[in-house]
């Protein structure tokens, strides 16, 4: 049924769209071949109607044969000078050192290493000390302000004596719910 409605409403809407769309211009009327009347057969048109066009100017003509360039003769490439410097002697490269002078560097260089490390390892133990501290403090605080015992007894298993099954019974009448809170189907078992 709904698919039928949208249906309807589509071709309604065509048809309307179709309606208003109609509303164009009229178009005139092509005129067809005049009437002949009477024996005038030579018709002339009317000056008015022959149009006056402007041509375009002619395409201008491609290069003659004799003014082309033939492969065997191209121009004259000018000469490229590149201005290369002459290379530098090995000697002249470096600044002049003594020697034992880059011996001397590397060897300052792998103290200075080695004395880095040695400062690192220094300071990770020191803060691993220091955070060691710091948790035995924290531990310390959270045990007094959550009043734990310090250590964990373990409890000794129930043992079911006539004693423990009064006090059980007894507990249970203490916390059960009261009895007006109890269904009302549990009451009428009681009764019966």
């Amino acid at each position: 049924m709904g698919d039928f409605i949208v249906f309807l409403i589509f071709a309604a809407l065509v048809y309307l769209l179709d309606k208003v769309d109609n509303k164009r211009k009229p178009v005139p009327k092509r005129q067809g071949k005049p009437k002949r009347q009477g024996g005038n057969r030579q018709q002339s048109v009317p000056p008015e109607r022959t149009p006056q066009v402007q041509l375009p100017p002619p395409a201008p003509e491609p290069w003659p044969e004799q003014q082309r360039r033939t492969p065997d003769v191209l121009p004259q490439q000018p000469q490229v000078v590149w201005d290369i410097p002459a290379p530098i002697p090995p000697e002249e490269r470096e600044v002049y050192r003594e020697p034992g002078t880059v011996e001397q560097a590397a060897a300052e260089a792998v103290q200075e290493e080695m004395a880095d490390e040695v400062r690192t390892a220094a300071y990770e133990a020191e803060r691993a000390a220091e955070e060691e501290v710091i948790r035995e403090q924290e531990t310390v605080t959270y045990e007094e302000q959550a009043k734990l015992p310090g250590k964990v007894q373990a409890v000794p298993p129930l043992r079911l004596t006539p004693e423990t099954a009064l006090q059980a019974m007894a507990l249970t009448a203490v916390l059960a719910p009261p009895v007006s809170r109890r269904p009302r189907l549990y009451r009428r078992r009681e009764r019966m």
